[in-house]
């Protein structure tokens, strides 16, 4: 089963990140989901959004940059995970603050 992993709300957006891999994208004035996000291979650990666009962090490894207007990925940058055996979870990243140049 999916669960939510992190949450964001812009207003009258409300993001989430969930255990599946998914970002949904819910219109809180009519209460319905409006997008869903694919793309991240693991838990969405981490969500961040502004005017333009939203960062995510991912269990799989990844940060991915995505675009408001169109909801595309438009940026993809990987994050070494350290496992000490089988058993091992990624570094969860409760909180993604980012600027124009730099996550």
């Amino acid at each position: 089963p999916e669960s939510v992993w992190c949450v964001q709300s812009t207003g009258r957006i409300v993001v989430t990140g969930t255990t599946s891999g998914l970002v949904r994208i819910f219109d809180t004035n009519c209460s319905q989901q409006k997008s869903v996000l694919q793309g991240h291979l693991g838990a969405v650990a981490g969500l961040e959004c502004d005017e333009d666009k939203m960062v995510t962090s991912s269990f799989d490894g990844c940060i991915r940059v995505w675009d408001w207007r169109t909801l595309k990925c438009r940026g993809l940058m990987s994050m070494p995970i350290l496992a000490t055996g089988p058993a091992a979870h990624p570094p969860r990243c409760s909180r993604l603050v980012y600027d124009d140049n730099t996550v």
